[in-house]
């Protein structure tokens, strides 16, 4: 079985000095030598931050991954029940994907959260419905398009899901994880969207820059259609020291016009067979 390369202790939930962590001294803090040449955003995977349900495959393929537990994918290290974090940007978008099982990946997709990148009409077969449905984007609106609202992924079903998937997204710094030196991703969707709504209001009527905010997120055990999973559960953690700040704002100069993509740009694996129910009418 693979093993992770950093182990935790979760009293203090920082990593040991191997991994992230390890970097030696002569090498710290260095203005020579170079890193990639020549690349964009779309040449490399930003790290996404995981939340591990009990049938996530890093459950299986790592022994330090444990249902229930917070996991930064590309660097394969746990970061146990809590992190705090300071939000750097943020994004909403949505992703047609089609059905687990089908493997066709994102059909169309609107990274502005307004407009899809492409027209089209799609066959799709949905659990437990006899028939194909198709799926039309005639209108690049997402809006007009309807495929965001309830109903459209079974259009014989007024109570179906959208056949679109909603994200919200966030560049966040995480504050105790040494060694790490760029922002990572935190990508919420189906289930965890009333958790970003949370979020977003505590971000909103916070009263100062996003930058200027911590945040603690922990994990919540809730019950769906399909039985328990885990979700996110966002609370205050204070306020960005001065040095905190400064660099949380150095971020978000960097990164304003990043195109940032998750492992696999789409977080479908979670989106539909992680056992997390399907998006809540509850808003």
């Amino acid at each position: 079985m693979a093993k992770a390369p950093v182990k935790q202790d979760e009293s203090k939930n920082e990593l040991a000095a191997v991994g992230v962590g390890s970097v030696p001294a002569h090498l710290q803090n260095t203005g020579r030598g170079t890193q990639l040449q020549g690349m964009d955003s779309s040449d490399f995977i930003v790290p996404r931050i995981k939340l591990l349900q009990g049938i996530s495959p890093e459950v299986e393929a790592f022994d330090e991954a444990k249902s229930g537990e917070f996991w930064l994918n590309v660097l394969d290290i746990s970061l146990g029940k809590t992190i705090r974090f300071i939000p750097i940007n943020n994004r909403k978008r949505y992703l047609l994907l089609p059905p687990i099982g089908d493997d066709r990946g994102v059909l169309a997709r609107a990274d502005d959260g307004r407009t899809w990148n492409t027209k089209g009409s799609w066959d799709v077969k949905i659990k437990n419905v006899r028939q194909a449905v198709t799926w039309t984007i005639d209108d690049l609106d997402v809006r007009k398009s309807g495929l965001a609202e309830f109903g459209t992924a079974n259009p014989d079903d007024p109570d179906s899901n959208p056949a679109a998937t909603l994200f919200y997204e966030y560049l966040v710094w995480l504050l105790d994880v040494d060694g790490l030196p760029t922002p990572v991703l935190l990508s919420l969707a189906r289930s965890q969207a009333k958790k970003a709504r949370d979020l977003n209001g505590k971000i909103e009527f916070g009263g100062v820059p996003m930058q200027g905010m911590v945040f603690e997120a922990s994990v919540v055990i809730e019950t769906g259609a399909e039985g328990p999973y885990n979700n996110y559960q966002f609370a205050k953690a204070g306020w960005a020291t001065p040095e905190q700040f400064n660099t949380a704002c150095g971020f978000e100069e960097r990164f304003r016009d990043v195109n940032y993509e998750g492992k696999g740009d789409v977080a479908a694996e979670e989106t539909g067979a992680t056992g997390e129910p399907a998006d809540s009418k509850e808003f």
